[in-house]
């Protein structure tokens, strides 16, 4: 586990917008683009198989406050979250505000190869304040 990527971020994240006891999201230096949040699982598993049934439950739970606080602080109507899992093998979904000034032909899976050219480090902390709130508020 030594060389999993977000194992590694886990411990110096500075920017946690959401955690419980199976998930944390966390802005990842990489993709510090504003509204754009890395969602893992807190222990170490390699894919959508292999969750427990808490932690799966748990992730619906996520997702749906994750993205609603994220519609609210971006105003957009337009969430995604993807799982990949293939170069981090860690579970783990990209949670991304699809701002309404993205060209059609660069929306929905083409999204995330905007990554680059996003990328606003200030701005993604400044968001993520907000949308820590915003979870915070949103608590059942």
């Amino acid at each position: 586990m030594n060389d999993c990527l977000l194992c590694t971020h886990a411990s110096t994240a500075p920017t946690e917008v959401y955690r419980d006891d199976w998930w944390a999201a966390t802005v990842f230096p990489a993709l510090a683009v504003p509204g754009w949040y890395v969602l893992r699982l807190l222990r170490h598993a390699e894919g959508l198989a292999a969750m427990t049934q808490p932690e799966a439950e748990a992730l619906g739970r996520a997702l749906r406050r994750l993205s609603g606080a994220v519609t609210v602080t971006c105003r957009t109507d337009v969430v995604y979250a993807t799982c990949f899992g293939e170069d981090n093998r860690h579970l783990h979904w990209l949670v991304m505000a699809r701002a309404d000034d993205i060209p059609s032909e660069q929306r929905r899976g083409r999204l995330a190869e905007q990554a680059a050219r996003l990328v606003d480090p200030a701005r993604a902390q400044v968001t993520a304040a907000r949308v820590r709130d915003a979870v915070t508020e949103a608590a059942p």
